[in-house]
């Protein structure tokens, strides 16, 4: 077995040819964008001066692509392969390093056309092509212009790797990755990536994130106000809180349909998972005072069902929501994004 170290001035470690510097250097830092989130360095927009079909500009920006420097001064201008097919096609922008060359450039990776297409697969052999993903772009059937562009740049040269928009779907992670990511609504996360289950929120940044909660089991939302709050406080865990309002005038039922509440994500199947719920009404007197503590319940849908104690059985499932009244849950409850569903 040989034991080998480099570099150094004199012996074996002088000699510090590309593989060997890769191999050092790519421990150096992650690769990505050098800058922050709110950098255009790198970006990608559509050309809309050029007289050429499918193309786009790459502003000007520095990189590190496993262990080697990329830098340009001015925008870059990329084209894409035509679409014949009926079907809408996604291609990459990537910085490809290509070791054996000796260069580190700018191009595109055509994508498979699809009813619902997926981006192309990098490449990333170390000692050959390493490829890192700046942009998805969509081509659309015979279209002379790209469709769609989805911001796929990392971050690097900050405390943690940062990526700009939602963690996506071509970005390749090695066990124990953390990243700070930002998505098109401004949300901030700290994601981390498991070996045996890939990308997931570990905590949310900043304020709680919210979202519209809506009252399953009706013909209609309407008299209804309502707004709810989530926070992933781990990875795959989501705090939760909705708060709704009858505010028609009027109880709100349809027959014997139990009623739910839409959760902001899919939780896991497979196990039932309990939350706090409370039916409550004071409008003056002109209605009896209503105060009921139940249980929010959900096991794979993406619906909390609610149910409340009952004086002659026990328990029922909630089926009116009475006109005045407030209808409040929260809880801790493990989603689904690591796609296990009811395993």
């Amino acid at each position: 077995m040989a034991e080998n170290s480099w570099p150094f001035n004199e012996g074996d470690g002088a000699s510090v040819d590309q593989v060997r510097w890769q191999k050092m250097a790519a421990a150096f830092s992650p690769s990505g964008v050098i800058g922050k989130a709110t950098d255009n360095a790198l970006s990608v927009a559509q050309n809309l001066s050029s007289q050429l079909p499918r193309t786009v500009d790459v502003q000007p920006g520095k990189a590190f692509v496993k262990g080697f420097c990329y830098e340009s001064d001015s925008a870059v201008t990329l084209q894409f392969f035509e679409n014949p097919d009926m079907n809408p096609r996604i291609d990459l922008v990537v910085l490809e390093l290509d070791v054996s060359k000796g260069v580190v450039k700018l191009a595109t990776v055509k994508g498979s056309p699809a009813s619902t297409p997926l981006p192309p697969s990098l490449t990333q052999e170390l000692g050959g092509v390493w490829q890192i993903a700046i942009a998805e772009c969509t081509i659309a059937s015979s279209a002379t212009s790209v469709s769609t562009i989805y911001d796929q740049r990392v971050f690097i040269g900050n405390s943690l790797p940062q990526v700009h928009s939602d963690l996506g779907r071509t970005m390749m992670g090695t066990p124990g990755d953390i990243v700070y990511a930002r998505d098109s609504a401004g949300g901030e996360a700290v994601w981390g990536y498991a070996g045996n289950g890939g990308w997931s929120p570990i905590s949310n940044l900043g304020p709680t994130r919210k979202y519209r909660p809506e009252l399953h089991g009706l013909a209609t939302q309407d008299g209804i106000q309502a707004t709810g709050h989530f926070q992933w406080v781990g990875s795959n865990m989501c705090w939760v809180t909705a708060n709704l309002q009858n505010v028609s005038g009027r109880d709100l039922r349809n027959g014997t349909t139990p009623l739910s509440v839409s959760l902001p994500f899919s939780p896991r199947g497979g196990i039932t998972q309990l939350m706090n719920a409370m039916l409550y009404r004071d409008n003056g007197g002109a209605d009896p005072l209503m105060l009921q503590n139940g249980n929010a319940w959900t096991g794979g849908w993406n619906l909390a069902w609610l149910s409340f104690p009952n004086k002659d059985w026990g328990t029922y499932w909630l089926q009116t929501f009475p006109k005045d009244a407030n209808l409040w849950f929260t809880g801790l409850i493990e989603m689904d994004l690591f796609h296990e569903g009811s395993s």
